[in-house]
């Protein structure tokens, strides 16, 4: 490449110098008196022409250089990814695999789960490990969150783990098969009067409860559009108690409650030290659960489309 680049400046300084020489231009920058000061002027255009030259050979070369048929945009450089977004460019392109409408779910959810998985004990122990590890824990149980806990300090002090355990604790002491735990409040048909759920148990009918809150669209439709017509449907055979959670302003919660035309027996939690949420372990809402005639939980976690169907079960209909 050296070799090529000073031919071609020789070459170039050559062809120059003749052209300004014979064409006389070199007199536009000499001075009158030629014979002192022309030496000078010559000196100055070499030095010109060198400075071309070597621009000129360079561009050649590097042209040269260049890989046959790629355009100069076309070259680019390797992009290296970091763990984070290595794991994150994975996990988005899993989640659009399951949201296709002919994709196996089934198979992709299992590789999904393992890919999680995998990458929790990879990366255990670092904050990218710790994120994955949150993610996974809300199906944890007690035991599961124990044994995650114990893997490293960074885990132990997690506010967020040690959160979901609290809730799993909970779950357990409420799950299916397990007595009812109370819930106290003010009773939104009355202001001033409190009121709880153990006066609506044990009066020998099934009771539906449900979690819901003013800024919950989804827990609000369970009441709106499901509720209203089960509490017709099955009046004087299932008692219904809803029961506001989560929210500050009860001023709030009875203009949402009036505009769903609550007519059963709806609690507003207002203490957070009690609140219901916690008292079940829920995690979010709506949540909705069947307490058997006796006051044992029947059903936990009841998804909207499947209320009906475990009311029917628990009064033994088919």
């Amino acid at each position: 490449m050296h070799c090529a680049a000073y031919s071609l400046q020789n070459t170039i300084l050559q062809n120059f110098y003749i052209f300004f020489w014979n064409s006389k231009i070199l007199r536009i920058f000499a001075p009158v008196d030629k014979s002192k000061h022309l030496i000078y002027t010559k000196f100055n255009m070499k030095k010109i022409f060198i400075a071309l030259a070597f621009a000129v050979a360079f561009v050649g070369c590097s042209q040269n250089d260049k890989p046959e048929g790629v355009k100069p945009s076309e070259v680019k450089a390797e992009v290296v990814l970091t763990p984070e977004q290595e794991f994150e460019q994975t996990i988005n392109n899993l989640k659009k695999q399951l949201k296709r409408r002919n994709s196996n779910k089934d198979s992709l959810q299992q590789v999904y789960d393992d890919y999680l998985a995998e990458q929790s004990k990879k990366h255990m122990g670092t904050q990218l490990g710790l994120s994955i590890t949150r993610s996974m824990a809300i199906d944890f149980n007690v035991k599961q969150l124990d044994s995650v806990m114990n893997l490293c300090e960074l885990y132990a002090n997690d506010d967020q783990l040690k959160r979901l355990s609290k809730a799993a604790i909970a779950a357990e002491v409420t799950a299916v098969g397990k007595h009812y735990v109370d819930i106290n409040g003010i009773d939104l048909h009355n202001a001033k009067k409190r009121i709880s759920l153990s006066s609506i148990v044990n009066k020998g009918k099934p009771v539906v409860v449900n979690f819901w809150a003013p800024w919950s669209i989804p827990s609000r439709d369970i009441i709106r559009k499901q509720l209203v017509e089960y509490n017709l449907e099955y009046a004087g055979k299932v008692n219904f108690v809803s029961v506001a959670v989560l929210e500050d302003s009860i001023t709030f919660i009875h203009r949402a409650a009036s505009e769903m035309a609550i007519e059963w027996t709806s609690i507003y939690a207002d203490n957070p030290q009690e609140s219901p949420t916690v008292k079940y372990g829920t995690l979010g809402i709506p949540f909705v659960m069947i307490i058997g005639k006796n006051g044992i939980i029947k059903e936990r976690n009841v998804k909207a489309e499947d209320i009906k169907a475990a009311i029917d079960k628990e009064l033994g209909r088919k």
